[in-house]
């Protein structure tokens, strides 16, 4: 996964607390939308922020 084109931490971020917080909604929908667009799922959203976590912590 090539980390050059990704968007921001902070929308990463945004989108991945609309997904877990926001009932069923069209917001809820969109931000799937764009994980799913950008990493080509959640769960490697959730990968690319890990693993931004761990380099700050180094």
């Amino acid at each position: 996964m090539s980390h050059i084109n990704n968007p921001p931490l902070m929308l990463v971020n945004t989108w991945l607390y609309i997904l877990t917080s926001a009932d069923k909604n069209e917001a809820r929908r969109h931000a799937k939308k764009m994980l799913n667009d950008a990493f080509g799922s959640v769960e490697f959203a959730i990968m690319y922020l890990e693993n931004h976590e761990e380099k700050l912590r180094a």
